[in-house]
């Protein structure tokens, strides 16, 4: 399970039909207990979130499955910005290999991100104001949900930068290879986040802040 202290690591997940739509279902609402909640937040297994997340990247990829677990990657991305925004990276940053797993994922969402452009993620994703998470908001299973969990992961690397003298290593490592930004590609994805939901109205000022002032941490490492 992705809480503690059940379950064992398991890197398998529903791939079609009423799984996938529970595990889906599922995800939702552990986003929404997550919100604000430092004990739930302290339950989550952050091995166990970073191999689901492994899982539904690598998926992503393939050309014939390109959008078929977008919107669960969207929200279990938003549960680990809950997790890092409300008690901070050191759970996440106990395990350098699991660490360096989601770095480098989250470094290709970044880089992939700055080519496609968020605004291509339309009305489509998990709803970022508020945390609020419904499974008809998540059911929306197309391509335009690709730059949605793109952004979100763009923010977590962003926290995950500000918090850890570690994962900015990793960040920074993969980064040159991959865009002459460096680190300064992360502030550019979230500005361009930031932008775009400001343009649609689909921010709350409590979110904006939080965003904001994500943006100001970057630009002073």
């Amino acid at each position: 399970g992705l809480t503690r202290p059940r379950g064992s690591h398991n890197r398998r997940l529903p791939s079609e039909g009423i799984k996938k739509d529970c595990f889906l279902l599922l995800i939702s609402l552990l986003m929404n207990t997550t919100e604000g909640d430092s004990r739930a937040c302290r339950d989550i297994q952050p091995e166990h979130l970073i191999a689901c997340i492994g899982n539904l990247w690598d998926d992503s990829r393939v050309p014939h499955r390109g959008s078929s677990h977008t919107d669960e990657l969207s929200a279990l991305l938003g549960v680990m910005i809950n997790v890092v925004d409300e008690i901070g990276c050191e759970s996440i940053c106990e395990e350098r290999e699991s660490l360096s797993e989601l770095v480098t994922i989250l470094c290709a969402m970044v880089t992939s991100e700055a080519r496609e452009g968020v605004g291509d993620a339309g009305d489509g994703g998990v709803d970022v104001d508020e945390g609020s998470v419904t499974l008809e908001s998540l059911e929306q299973r197309d391509a335009k949900q690709k730059g949605s969990s793109e952004a979100y992961g763009s923010i977590l690397l962003g926290f995950l930068v500000v918090g850890s003298a570690e994962a900015r290593e990793l960040a920074e490592a993969q980064l040159k290879g991959r865009s002459g930004d460096g680190l300064d590609g992360i502030k550019a994805s979230i500005e361009r986040v930031l932008a775009f939901y400001l343009s649609v109205g689909a921010l709350t000022p409590k979110t904006q802040a939080r965003l904001t002032g994500l943006i100001d941490a970057l630009a002073k490492i």
